[in-house]
């Protein structure tokens, strides 16, 4: 389950998320990966990334950025 407005913000916007999908990520339903959605490519990740540690105030390094590659993922380190 996915709770964290910011987080799920950061995607609709970025992957143009729809209704249903923001309510199945909210509900645990499904999961989002880099890679496996149409618009999470790796140029998007990188943007993604960059987001997060403005929204969040963290700094994610070399080590870990291959670590945020789902929206579960994320959601457990944040």
């Amino acid at each position: 389950m996915i709770k964290n407005k910011k987080l799920l913000k950061i995607f609709k916007k970025n992957l143009s998320l729809k209704k249903i999908e923001i309510e199945n990520l909210e509900n645990g339903k499904i999961d989002i990966e880099l890679n496996k959605h149409h618009k999470w490519d790796s140029l998007m990740h990188v943007k993604i990334i960059s987001e997060l540690e403005k929204k969040f105030k963290i700094q994610i390094n070399e080590k870990n950025f291959l670590k945020f590659t789902s929206i579960k993922k994320i959601n457990k380190f944040i």
